[in-house]
């Protein structure tokens, strides 16, 4: 593995245990095995790390999207691909979900791609550009906060139990969770 990709990856397992303020450049390098000016040559700072791994979140996500829409022939299918695929995800991937729940600020900006991307797959004609008004919360950017909580509720819970099974939401929670998000778009 090259050594951006090991900053990298030591990075977001440092921000998924302890969130993105709790650690030191010198503590990604250690975690990477390379030396503080191997850091410094892919990244000019801490933030630029942060942004980084935040674009490879959207990634995730878009990834997602993508998947979802080739799996499904209808809107409303689409969407509940999206969502089960996202919350799947979560339960399935230990850290992905904790590094969510360890956001802090940037979880402002996975409710806007959310909600863009819920708009996009329903065909929603309002959908732009612009990033959504989230003082004036439409059916979308509920579903998006709503999916936000339930990934930040897995992670959250493998936190405080330490990666316990026990605390990890099962195949019928993710069901139940999609059923009910679809439930709100359907309502709205």
């Amino acid at each position: 593995m090259e050594s951006r990709a090991r900053l990298l990856q030591a990075a977001f397992v440092l921000v998924a245990e302890r969130g993105f303020a709790n650690f030191a450049v010198g503590e990604v390098t250690e975690a990477a095995d390379v030396g503080l000016g191997t850091f410094y040559n892919h990244f000019s700072s801490k933030e630029e790390i942060h942004k980084a791994l935040l674009e490879n979140l959207i990634g995730d996500l878009d990834l997602a999207m993508e998947g979802a829409k080739g799996s499904a022939d209808s809107p409303a299918a689409c969407v509940k691909a999206y969502i089960s695929q996202i919350l799947r995800r979560a339960n399935d991937d230990s850290h992905w979900s904790m590094f969510i729940s360890n956001l802090g600020p940037y979880q402002v900006e996975i409710i806007e791609h959310l909600d863009a991307s819920l708009r996009r797959l329903a065909g929603d004609p309002t959908n732009t550009a612009q990033a959504p008004d989230v003082t004036a919360p439409g059916k979308f950017i509920v579903v998006s906060c709503a999916v936000l909580g339930m990934l930040i509720r897995f992670g959250a819970g493998r936190s405080v139990c330490g990666n316990l099974p026990t605390c990890a939401p099962d195949s019928a929670l993710v069901d139940k969770a999609t059923t009910e998000l679809l439930r709100i778009v359907a309502e709205s």
